[in-house]
């Protein structure tokens, strides 16, 4: 496949997937999302082996800046396709970098700045003299996805948060569907309702 090619063999692709199995097993990518978005990061430069630490720094960020899981998937294809202009490009303007920030809603641009050393204020006077790498993004989804960073440990909490919530309005809607042919929650007919008439 072309994961394969990119990899460099079979094995080392079925190593990196593995490594990402559980942002499938939560609910938050499916597989053929995963094989995309690490293709880009290949395609980008970064390493085979670094690639599920970042996605997993990626879906942290998305997931902690997320109402929903749905929010959370848009926003990672939102990434892919900052990986595929960085991937035609080469780097990124500060300029690109506050639209795929804004867009998102995830502080990259904050964190970038910070990372380089300077505040976001200083990285726009700079303006074009300052050029963001593929290593930029790498290491400001790193320091935003873990230890003390905005996003850490969102992964986890969030995503069964929302998991749960969703569970919970449709545990609530079906609740509301049975009362509507007058079947109460635990499956009597209820007095006066459609099935108690018929």
């Amino acid at each position: 496949t072309n994961l394969d090619n990119l990899t460099g063999s079979t094995q080392k692709t079925t190593s990196v997937l593995a490594q990402m199995q559980d942002l499938v097993d939560k609910g938050l990518f499916n597989p053929e999302q995963i094989d995309t978005y690490t293709q880009r990061l290949l395609q980008m430069g970064i390493a085979t082996d670094k690639i599920p630490t970042l996605m997993h720094d990626m879906a942290s960020a998305t997931v902690g800046s997320s109402t929903s899981l749905d929010q959370a998937s848009g926003k990672m294809q939102t990434l892919s396709n900052l990986f595929g202009y960085m991937n035609d490009k080469g780097e990124l303007s500060v300029t690109m970098l506050g639209r795929f920030s804004k867009t998102l809603g995830i502080p990259l641009l904050s964190q970038v700045a910070k990372d380089m050393g300077m505040t976001t204020d200083q990285m726009a006077t700079l303006g074009a003299k300052v050029k963001v790498t593929a290593s930029d993004i790498e290491t400001a989804f790193h320091n935003m996805g873990t230890g003390s960073g905005e996003f850490s440990k969102s992964i986890n909490a969030d995503s069964q948060t929302m998991e749960a919530r969703q569970k919970a309005l449709g545990t609530e809607f079906d609740k509301l569907k049975l009362s509507i042919i007058g079947v109460s929650d635990t499956g009597n007919v209820i007095q006066g309702g459609f099935f108690d008439i018929v």
